[in-house]
């Protein structure tokens, strides 16, 4: 009988464990990923529009498969009626440096017109758009997806259904980098 009650307390321990190890892997894991943000700035006298997006990565590696998704909203009004509709416009980054800020204009992201399907300045185009996510894969190639309030594996994600609307011509952004001041070790 006692050696009943030690096997299944050395199983209790055992098991206990097993799951506190698992939990430590999982952190080490996302240790680089919870170093990367991104974060929007707006001009002061329009709430409405973003001015800049700003995407860093505060570790001490790359990461890279970076890619940005932005909800943009078109209103079209006729009369006192005002119709809204949400798209994703996506834009390909490719790799970030460590320790590094990538810093986009508003003025300088462009998006396909719908009748010419040229590219336009956002800023031309009265359009509602916010940065909703960021996707990348970190230096052990764990593909993440940072939302402004959660960080989770790719895997785990889903798209909200208009994030896949095809309507919305592609659109495309320039940005400068410049280095973060403070860096991580991840």
């Amino acid at each position: 009988m006692l050696t009943a009650v030690s096997t299944f307390f050395g199983l209790l321990v055992a098991q206990d464990q097993l799951e506190q190890s698992e939990e430590d892997a999982y952190q080490k894991a996302r240790e680089q990923a919870t170093q990367v943000t991104f974060w929007e700035t707006e001009p002061v006298l329009d709430h409405l529009h973003v001015d800049q997006l700003h995407v860093a990565n505060g570790s001490s590696a790359p990461i890279t498969s970076v890619m940005i998704k932005f909800a943009v909203r078109v209103s079209e009004s006729s009369g006192s009626t005002v119709k809204s509709q949400w798209f994703a416009m996506t834009q390909m980054v490719g790799h970030i440096a460590p320790c590094t800020e990538l810093i986009f204009q508003r003025e300088d992201m462009l998006i396909g017109s719908d009748t010419s399907g040229e590219l336009v300045p956002l800023g031309k185009r009265n359009l509602f758009v916010e940065a909703i996510q960021v996707r990348f894969t970190d230096r052990n190639y764990n593909r993440w997806v940072r939302r402004d309030w959660r960080l989770v594996p790719a895997a785990e994600e889903e798209e909200p259904p208009w994030a896949t609307d095809p309507k919305l011509p592609p659109g495309w952004a320039e940005s400068r980098s410049k280095p973060l001041s403070s860096c991580g070790s991840g």
